[in-house]
């Protein structure tokens, strides 16, 4: 034996491990079925038998991988085995070749008996690129019966778990035997079979064959599917009847699939059709969706499988392509994708939101509006248990009494305060239970939407009705005692009466500046302007001015009165009682120190001297409250040029100080 096959003995080969090892039972109803298989194979087909007991070998000794590697010559006269058959995980390598001593076959071919081998890589270099990696191989060599070396039967493990043992090693000597005369039948005995049984097995063939064409014909014809057979370069070698009625074309044979799709370059070789061309022709399978016009330009959308189909050594040898018409689909689908967006449209218009929560699972699948309206990152579904993190805690019993209590009530009205952030929500929901054929309720289906204005405008309702409530009685108190002052310092009762009025009329025109800032405060300039209004009939008589002040209700209604009175006086004695007369109405604002005060002057300009009064009656009195705060001051002079009012109080009294 060379040296180089002394040195692989020593390295990888156990065979005596098959003796070693406890053999497995023996299983011999399969071993003889699979054999009586065999029998009836070889004598039919012995080339198809071939490949069939690399399938029984992998099954009955449970091998990741069995193969046939027979002795062949290369162009150069050197001998080398070829992977003629393979099954299991080796079976992408089928074909291969390798010269004969690289291969561990070459140890049971050399030693003429079946040999274990263990990890062969250490020894053959050639296995190192072998995947999956071989942990073990059983040789079984096949000699003819003059001693003749046909090549080599073998089993692998691919496990390091996984070990060989004297019944796999019966089991393929069987097999060896059997293989043997299923490779001479193929080689020699098909030869010498007489012409009339081959004549008479050729017009059996040829019409099974017939038969068989005619049949797989009709199940093409009555497709409703577009089912072509291609090369492997892509172009139509057989289309079906009913695939031709399909793209409304009379023949399509001939033509490059790939260029049939309006996408891509010119050879299409760039579109979703001729990917997979690419990989149906190595051996994968493609699927995909596209757009393409039948040949009168009818628009036409396909689901496309593109497989395939193998050759007698696993090969792609053609590609089968199966179109089927998916255009209603595809509108429904639009359809339904257009009225999910004017759904959703609508919902953020109205700013509803709507969910359906699954009663067993206690998921929730919402809108993108009712997850906004929660103020929760978009989702598809989430569990309910996220909203308990997002409802205010004096209203989380609002939904656990409707999620826990009895299902009826899980769809009722509610309305409930939820937290986004630094800001509360008030949402209400409202559902409607849904139930399977049973009756049995399954899910709640319903809206949220957003009634924080609503809740709003009712809480200000509320509060402006308690705000009239006491502006009413306040107003009335003023009412009565203006009525009472005045009453008890007239010297008659039409006097009593027309002075009544005027204040009325004057009080009146302060109610109508305050209403319309909703009696919350008032500008200063728009409340002169109203006062001074009754007493110029001309538009020329006062001079206002002043910087732009916000005046408090108790202090507009007092200044509306004061204001009043001033007019009235310089109407009866002062200013305004001769046609020269002017009034000169000013206000600004001092600092003083931490405080700032506002000052207003009314003075009297071109009028009569008007001497002092005697006796001090409600107006003087109205007049002396100047802004009606308790820091105000006011004081009335009479000079020979005419009245001067001059009264004072701090800004931030005259501002907010309210009724009491």
């Amino acid at each position: 034996m060379p040296g180089g096959l002394q040195l692989l003995a020593v390295d990888v080969l156990m065979t005596d491990e098959l003796r070693r090892r406890p053999s497995k039972p023996a299983n011999r109803q399969a071993e003889a079925e699979a054999f009586r298989e065999l029998s009836g194979l070889i004598a039919r087909n012995p080339k198809r038998a071939i490949s069939r007991f690399m399938d029984i070998a992998v099954r009955l000794c449970r091998a990741g991988s069995a193969g046939l590697s027979l002795i062949d010559e290369n162009d150069a006269g050197e001998e080398e085995l070829v992977w003629a058959a393979i099954a299991g995980a080796l079976k992408g390598h089928l074909g291969q070749t390798m010269p004969r001593r690289a291969s561990p076959c070459s140890l049971g071919i050399e030693a003429g008996r079946i040999v274990l081998v263990g990890r062969p890589e250490r020894a053959f270099p050639a296995f190192a690129a072998i995947t999956p990696p071989v942990v073990e191989e059983l040789v079984v060599p096949l000699l003819d019966s003059g001693g003749l070396a046909l090549g080599a039967l073998w089993i692998a493990h691919h496990d390091a778990d996984s070990t060989f043992d004297a019944e796999d090693a019966r089991i393929m000597e069987h097999l060896a035997i059997q293989l043997v005369l299923a490779l001479k039948l193929r080689d020699r005995l098909e030869r010498k079979v007489g012409a009339h049984r081959a004549n008479v097995a050729l017009r059996a063939a040829n019409i099974e064959l017939a038969e068989t064409s005619a049949f797989l014909q009709s199940v093409l014809d009555s497709s409703t599917d577009c089912i072509m057979v291609l090369s492997l370069a892509g172009k139509i070698e057989l289309v079906n009847s009913g695939g031709l009625a399909l793209m409304e074309a009379d023949d399509l044979v001939g033509r490059c699939w790939p260029t049939l799709w309006g996408l891509g370059s010119g050879d299409g070789g760039d579109n979703d059709a001729g990917a997979a061309v690419r990989i149906a022709a190595a051996g994968g399978v493609s699927r995909f969706q596209g757009f393409s016009p039948t040949a009168r330009g009818a628009p036409k959308w396909w689901d496309v499988a593109v497989t395939p189909i193998i050759g007698e050594f696993g090969r792609p040898l053609r590609l089968l392509v199966v179109s089927r018409d998916i255009s209603g689909v595809k509108a429904a689908e639009e359809r339904l994708a257009a009225s999910e967006r004017r759904l959703r449209v609508a919902q953020n218009f109205a700013e509803v939101g709507t969910f359906e929560w699954s009663i067993d699972s206690n998921i929730v699948y919402p809108s993108e509006q009712f997850c906004r309206l929660w103020g929760i990152a978009p989702q598809a579904a989430m569990p309910g248990e996220v909203f308990a993190d997002h409802i205010h805690p004096d209203d989380r019993h609002l939904l656990l009494a409707r999620r826990d209590g009895p299902i009826e009530s899980a769809g009722d009205y509610v309305e409930y305060r939820v937290i986004r952030g630094e800001e509360v929500r008030w949402l209400a929901r409202r559902g409607d239970v849904l139930r399977d054929a049973d009756g049995r309720p399954t899910s709640v289906f319903g809206a949220c939407f957003d009634v924080t204005d609503r809740r709003k405008a009712e809480e200000q309702q509320r509060l402006l009705m308690q705000e009239l409530t006491h502006r009413v009685k306040n107003t009335m108190a003023m009412v009565q005692a203006i009525g009472l002052q005045t009453l008890r310092s007239a010297h008659s009762v039409e006097a009593a009466g027309a002075a009544f009025a005027a204040r009325m009329q004057a009080l009146s025109a302060a109610h109508d500046v305050l209403i319309h800032s909703n009696w919350s405060s008032t500008s200063l300039k728009p409340l002169i302007e109203r006062a001074v209004r009754l007493h110029d009939d001309t538009g020329r008589r006062f001079l206002l001015d002043g910087p732009a002040l916000i005046l408090g209700p108790r202090a507009a209604l007092t200044l509306a009165l004061t204001l009043h009175e001033l007019g009235t006086n310089a109407l009866k004695y002062g200013a305004l009682s001769n046609d020269q007369g002017r009034v000169e109405l000013t206000w600004r604002v001092e600092d003083a120190g931490s405080d700032r005060r506002v000052v207003m002057t009314w003075r009297e300009i071109d009028g009569p001297i008007v001497p002092q009064p005697t006796v001090q009656g409600f107006g003087s009195r109205l007049i002396r409250l100047g802004f009606g705060v308790p820091s105000g001051k006011a004081e009335l002079v009479f000079t020979e040029t005419g009245v001067v009012w001059t009264a004072s109080a701090s800004l931030a009294e005259i501002r907010f100080q309210g009724e009491d």
